[in-house]
């Protein structure tokens, strides 16, 4: 009786290994950019509700503006914020001179964005 494996089973078992990569492969690629900015659209909603809360309980008004942000170097930040910040009041955490149509925030990567739309009350509306 013979042992081991004919090179005809192990060309077809590298083939099939070959191809599970590719397939596992193509699909992180298309998964990691979406998921790289919902972790940063995380991250912009925490720095957010984080300045709005030291305007409610601080000691006066916060600001919060698009370098305050740590967010990940593929990732782009546009406004349609006046001076791209928004000035939470102290007390009630309300949104400072509030404009509508003046009250987005886009974060972009790739050909995937994600867009924040703020109430004067600094609740986010949509997406």
């Amino acid at each position: 009786m013979r042992r081991g494996f004919t090179l005809i089973e192990l060309i077809v078992s590298i083939g099939i290994l070959l191809i599970l990569i590719t397939l596992t492969s193509i699909n992180y690629f298309s998964v990691y950019p979406r998921a790289n900015l919902a972790a940063a659209e995380d991250v912009l909603i925490a720095d957010l509700k984080t300045v709005q809360s030291n305007a409610m309980f601080g000691g006066g008004d916060a600001i919060w503006d698009t370098f305050i942000s740590n967010l990940p170097h593929d990732i782009t930040l546009t406004t349609t914020l006046v001076n791209n910040q928004l000035t939470f009041l102290h007390g009630s955490g309300e949104i400072a001179n509030y404009t509508p149509g003046q009250d987005t925030i886009t974060l972009t990567n790739g050909m995937s964005s994600r867009t924040l739309r703020f109430n004067q009350f600094g609740a986010i509306i949509g997406d």
